[in-house]
């Protein structure tokens, strides 16, 4: 059954809501294998055949977490690459966030911790400009614990006291 001549009868948020919720569901069931990697695939080029950017930046990053996920680094890499360049023309700091926190943890799994770390202040830089839910802020605290070499090193020589 298909359910995509479905969405041309309803708002485009509404069928957003809809897919996203889909990919979800699809990709908690245990044992899915490369089901919900190909959902996406479909997904991403239906998005471009409908014109619908929007939904298919969010479908994207979704998939580079599920690449990152199925130990697929340089899948992961590639899509972030290419999606970053897209999402910083949009200014969307939310999505923005969530990719770039991706891409440090594949850096971080492919052992390149200079790039790990540029990302992570990437991500750190984006979520102070907004507001950032809790649940994000906690995966952004947890990549700066988990890559430590993205912490600021406190001074070695501090300022000599004055008189």
């Amino acid at each position: 059954m298909q359910i995509r001549p479905f969405f041309a009868n309803i708002p485009k948020a509404k069928t957003a809501k809809i897919v996203r919720t889909l990919i979800e569901l699809v990709a908690k069931v245990p044992g899915a294998g490369k089901v919900p990697i190909q959902l996406c695939l479909d997904t991403v080029e239906w998005c471009r055949q409908e014109k619908r950017s929007f939904l298919r930046h969010r479908i994207q990053a979704k998939l580079a977490s599920m690449y990152f996920e199925a130990k697929d680094y340089t899948g992961a890499l590639n899509l972030v690459a290419d999606l970053l360049r897209e999402v910083k023309r949009l200014d969307d700091k939310p999505l923005l966030v969530e990719i770039h926190l991706v891409e440090s943890r594949t850096h971080h799994q492919v052992r390149n911790h200079p790039r790990a770390k540029a990302a992570l202040t990437s991500a750190r830089t984006a979520a102070n400009a907004i507001y950032c839910p809790p649940i994000l802020q906690a995966q952004i605290d947890t990549q700066v614990m988990i890559n430590p070499l993205s912490l600021s090193p406190l001074p070695s020589n501090p300022l000599p006291p004055t008189k």
